[in-house]
């Protein structure tokens, strides 16, 4: 698991007026809190959070960097950001303190890799999820899990108890949660149908063969 860096600064100042000002200024409010801690209000430069962090898939460990003592070195997760509906920019983080010798819930993107053998014999690839609910230590949180989709066949199913997971990483819920499967070759059922009866009706209309058309 990569460690990912981040710098944030203490603010002192709240409110939607102070908010405001600060996005216009270029940087995005937010709130580092956590078990055994006080909330901190902060803020970070938001051209490098949107850069860095904003639309990371899954969950990632981030290693805090700050002039306040309280923060420098602290690892977070990024758990919640308010977004504009308008513009689609980030308004506001909320930076998750987790304790780092207990397991918690994470959601962990999957890569799949590999040709499928049913993609070989006309299947196509239907992925059932793209991230995967997980429990393990902030420190174990794995970076992607990669499933290999190799000897899929047409109709088949690959399932999270068919994967290996990383030592000390559990999956949260079913292991028969189905992940990805091949999906047999599809007809343009509606063309096929509208080409048939265009062809009957031009073999109709064509004379057979060594024969004259009635007069």
């Amino acid at each position: 698991m990569e460690l990912l860096n981040f710098e944030v600064e203490r603010r002192e100042v709240r409110g939607k007026g102070s908010s405001g000002r600060l996005r216009r200024s270029g940087r995005l409010p937010g709130i580092v809190y956590g078990p055994g801690m006080d909330a901190v209000s902060v803020s970070v430069e938001e051209e490098a959070f949107s850069r860095s962090l904003f639309g990371l898939q899954g969950a990632h460990l981030i290693q805090l960097r700050s002039t306040d003592t309280e923060l420098d070195g602290r690892q977070v997760l990024v758990r919640d950001v308010q977004v504009n509906p308008l513009s689609g920019r980030a308004e506001h983080v909320d930076f998750y303190a987790a304790p780092l010798d207990r397991r918690i819930e994470v959601s962990v993107a999957l890569h799949f890799e590999g040709k499928a053998a049913g993609v070989g014999a006309g299947g196509i690839l239907q992925p059932l999820l793209r991230e995967l609910n997980l429990q393990c230590l902030p420190t174990a949180i794995p970076d992607a899990i990669v499933v290999d989709v190799t000897e899929l066949g047409v109709h088949d199913t690959l399932h999270i108890s068919q994967i290996q997971l990383p030592e000390g990483v559990t999956p949260v819920g079913s292991e028969d949660l189905a992940l990805v499967t091949v999906l047999p070759p599809t007809i343009d059922k509606r063309a096929e149908e509208a080409a048939t009866p265009a062809a009957a009706a031009g073999a109709a209309a064509t004379p057979e063969a060594g024969k004259k058309p009635a007069s």
